[in-house]
């Protein structure tokens, strides 16, 4: 009887996916009502993320924290730990239009720098049915 050898699940972030996610120089954000400086913790280890340290944020929530912290939570988690929402980067599609029933499709403009006796011409004519 063959035991099969079964791979644990993936539970954290590829190593290269960790050190491509957006590293900064934290810097606080200003002053409050009662003119004290705003803190900003860092969910992980519940310090004040201080200022000119080294921060990380993630790309699909926009949450910070220490490298170190949030490296360390990657290693073995792929979700933000405050709001868990997937911590790997989200490819963007550009929007598109569809072609709407009966429209053409867009016609590139002419080349440049042909003159009218260099050679065959053609023209392309679009037109539209009245039906």
């Amino acid at each position: 009887m063959a035991i099969s050898q079964v791979k644990p699940p993936k539970t954290g972030l590829d190593p290269g996916v960790i050190a491509s996610l957006p590293t900064f120089v934290f810097k606080a954000m200003g002053l409050n009502d009662n003119k004290r400086e705003v803190e900003t913790k860092c969910a992980i280890c519940l310090s004040v993320l201080e200022d000119r340290k080294m921060a990380r944020v993630l790309p699909n929530c926009s949450h910070t924290f220490h490298v170190v912290c949030i490296d360390r939570w990657l290693n073995s988690q792929s979700t933000c730990p405050i709001c868990r929402i997937e911590a790997e980067p989200r490819l963007v599609l550009e929007p598109y239009e569809p072609l709407l029933a009966g429209s053409a499709p867009p016609i590139a403009p002419p080349l440049e720098g042909k003159s009218e006796g260099s050679g065959a011409q053609s023209t392309t004519k679009v037109g539209r049915s009245s039906s």
